[in-house]
C-alpha cells in the first residue's frame, strides 16, 4: 500500500464536504469554526486496516457515514450536543476500523451506515437552505 501524507484542513466560517471515490490517509486532521463537516466514506479507498479521523468542530455537526463492512469507532467528546449512530450488521473482528477522536463544541455527531449510492436523507435545514 503506498504510503500517504497525513492530511490536515483548516475552515473557518464554511463546510467541509467530502464524499465520492478519493484515497483517505491512515490519519487525517480536520479543524472547523463555524462550519459543518460531511464525509461520505462509502466509496472511499483506505490507505490501512485502522484510519484515524481527528475532527474539532466548533459550532458545527460532524456527519460520517460509512459502507457496511467498516468498524467506527466514536472516541469523540462533545459539549452541547448529541451523538446519534447507527450500528449497522455485526461486524468480523479483521474489519477495517475507523477511529474518530477529537472534540465537537455546540455541534452533533452523526454516524450513519449505508450502501454505496444510497440517496442519504437530507434534514429539514438542508432541504430549506437548498
Amino acid at each position: 500500500v503506498p504510503q500517504v501524507n497525513s492530511p490536515s484542513q483548516n475552515l473557518w466560517f464554511g463546510d467541509l464536504e467530502r464524499s465520492g471515490n478519493m484515497q483517505l490517509a491512515e490519519q487525517e486532521k480536520l479543524f472547523l469554526l463555524f462550519g459543518d463537516v460531511r464525509l461520505d466514506l462509502r466509496e472511499a479507498s483506505l490507505s490501512a486496516p485502522t484510519t484515524h479521523l481527528h475532527v474539532t468542530s466548533i459550532f458545527g455537526d460532524v456527519k460520517l457515514t460509512v459502507p457496511p463492512g467498516i468498524r467506527v469507532e466514536n472516541r469523540m467528546s462533545l459539549v452541547f450536543g448529541d451523538v446519534k449512530a447507527d450500528q449497522g450488521p455485526r461486524l468480523s473482528p479483521g474489519a477495517p476500523v475507523v477511529v474518530l477522536t477529537g472534540h465537537a463544541t455546540c455541534g452533533d455527531l452523526k454516524i450513519t451506515v449505508a450502501e454505496p449510492g444510497v440517496p442519504l436523507k437530507k434534514s429539514w435545514w438542508d432541504w430549506l437552505t437548498g
